[in-house]
C-alpha cells in the first residue's frame, strides 16, 4: 500500500468510526458508502477501493469508534503530505451525506465530523507530493 492508499485506508477507518458512532452500523450507511464512494472513483482516486474494504473488514469485527477513529488520524498524519484539497473535501462531504442517511444525525456523528473538520484543516499537503501549487 502507497502513501496515497494510505489516506484511504485511513478514510474507510473514519467512515466506519462514523456509522457506528449511535451505536450500530445501519443497513442503509453501507450502501451510502458503497453509492458515494463509487461517484467519486468515476473521477478520480480508484484509491477509494481501500476505504470501502477496511470499512466491512471494521464493521465484521466490531471495532469500537474511539479504536477506529484513533487509528483513521493517525494514519491521515502518516500520508498527510499527499492530501490534496479535494482529497479533504470529498472525506468531509462523504462523511456528512453517511451521517445524514439514518435521521437524525446524532451528537455523537456531529461531534465525529466537526472533529475531523477540525483535524483535516491542520494537515497540509506537500505540493511536490500533491501536484498542487
Amino acid at each position: 500500500m502507497d502513501n496515497v492508499q494510505g489516506l484511504y485506508y485511513a478514510f474507510g477507518q473514519l467512515a466506519y468510526a462514523l456509522a457506528a458512532s449511535d451505536g450500530a452500523v445501519q443497513t442503509e450507511e453501507k450502501k451510502a458508502l458503497h453509492v458515494l464512494l463509487s461517484r467519486k472513483t468515476k473521477g478520480h482516486d480508484l484509491d477509494f477501493d481501500y476505504a470501502e474494504i477496511i470499512f466491512h473488514i471494521l464493521d465484521k469485527d466490531h471495532i469500537n469508534v474511539r479504536t477506529a477513529y484513533t487509528w483513521a488520524i493517525k494514519e491521515m498524519k502518516l500520508n498527510e503530505y499527499y492530501l490534496t484539497e479535494r482529497r479533504k473535501k470529498d472525506f468531509i462531504d462523504i462523511l456528512e451525506k453517511i451521517a445524514e442517511v439514518h435521521q437524525p444525525v446524532t451528537l455523537e456523528e456531529k461531534n465525529i465530523i466537526d472533529k475531523f473538520k477540525e483535524e483535516i484543516s491542520q494537515l497540509h499537503a506537500d505540493p511536490v507530493f500533491t501536484g498542487e501549487k
